[in-house]
């Protein structure tokens, strides 16, 4: 869904109902980005500015490497569908 300035929100569906929501708490969105190695409960991910940091994956364990995973705060909270090209 595009917001008013042309920006697309990422959410993360809900409950199976193809609901896509922001966080519960702050409503802020998801950040998509590529994972490229995953070290137990803990991944190196890039987002599409090519700026990398260490989210923890504990609610998505199957997370691999090449994965999309949609995070916030510094936690994975699902993987994304669609994988589009998130370098900008």
């Amino acid at each position: 869904m595009a917001s008013a300035k042309g920006r697309v929100k990422v959410g993360v569906e809900v409950h199976g109902r193809g609901e896509t929501k922001g966080c519960g708490s702050c409503s802020d969105a998801a950040v998509p980005v590529r994972v490229l190695e995953v070290n137990g409960s803990q991944a190196v991910v890039e987002d599409r500015f090519g700026r990398r940091s260490e989210v923890a994956v504990d609610f998505v364990p199957e997370a691999r490497p090449g994965d999309v995973l949609l995070t916030h705060l510094g936690v994975a909270i699902g993987q994304a569908r669609e994988t589009h090209e998130i370098r900008g």
